[in-house]
This record gives structure tokens, C-alpha cells and sequence, in this order.
């Protein structure tokens, strides 16, 4: 009976999570290739662009996949929704502060005219529209998906 190609659910559940874990691995080395490439080597971006296409394009099939096929969804309870909301703005406030330390090491290691209060300034402004736009682009992901899981589910 070897090699019929029958699979039990668990054989397959956990190649799937092999696989899912093989695709973090790989998006955190190119994430980390990217991050030694443009702070610590200090490449021009034609030297890094093709990593960079590689993680951008494999993270967008994957979450549009995931939106189209409706796997983000919004508990059913509003004070569940009221949570949401707040881990998302928690989770949006991390990634700001991450975002404009690390812009702002690099601006100040970058080297010439150091204006302080300008560079703080402009981080600062940054951060909100990077706030702004990370807060209100996972909460449209999360209606997207909710959106495409009611029409799949009729």
C-alpha cells in the first residue's frame, strides 16, 4: 500500500505548518538581508531592490489571498471588536516607535549638518502619517476579509 498517495490529516496539517514555518524563516532572513544591506552596509537601493521586489511581492500574495479568501474576521461580540481595536492601536503605536527609531538613528548617523529639532520634527510627523496609515490599513484588511467572507459564505 506504499505510495498511494493517501494522507491522514495530520500528515497534512503538518506539512502545511512546515511549509507556513519555511516561508517565516525565509521572510525574516529577508528582512534581516535587507536591514544589513541598508543600515549596516549602507548599499544603494539598486543593490538591495531585488530582495527588497522578492519580500514585497510574496508578503502581498499572501495577505491578498488571505483577505480574498475572507480569513480575517471580526469577532461577533462588540466588546471583542472594542479589544481589537485597542491590541491594533497598541500594535500600530510599536510599530510607529520601531519605524522612528530607526529613522532616527539613521538620520543622525548619517552624517553633515546635524539640525536637531528639524530631524525630531520630521520624525515626528512621520510618525503620525505612519501611525495613521498602519492603524487604518489593518483595520480596512480586517472589513476587506469580513466583506469577502459574508459574499463566500452565501
Amino acid at each position: 500500500m506504499r505510495g498511494k498517495g493517501i494522507k491522514d490529516e495530520r500528515i497534512t496539517a503538518s506539512i502545511k505548518r512546515y511549509e507556513a514555518q519555511g516561508f517565516q524563516l525565509l521572510s525574516a532572513l529577508l528582512i534581516a538581508s535587507l536591514v544589513v544591506k541598508v543600515f549596516i552596509l549602507k548599499w544603494d537601493v539598486e543593490d538591495y531592490v531585488d530582495t527588497m521586489l522578492m519580500l514585497v511581492i510574496s508578503g502581498l500574495y499572501v495577505e491578498f489571498r488571505k483577505i480574498k479568501d475572507g480569513l480575517y474576521l471580526l469577532p461577533n461580540k462588540q466588546e471583542n471588536i472594542k479589544k481589537m481595536k485597542k491590541s491594533n492601536y497598541i500594535g500600530g503605536a510599536v510599530a510607529t516607535l520601531i519605524w522612528a527609531s530607526i529613522m532616527f538613528i539613521s538620520d543622525l548617523t548619517a552624517g553633515g549638518d546635524i539640525n536637531i529639532t528639524r530631524i525630531i520634527l520630521k520624525r515626528l510627523v512621520g510618525a503620525i502619517i505612519f501611525f495613521i496609515g498602519i492603524t487604518w490599513s489593518q483595520w480596512f484588511i480586517l472589513k476587506l476579509s469580513n466583506k469577502y467572507a459574508n459574499k463566500n459564505a452565501i
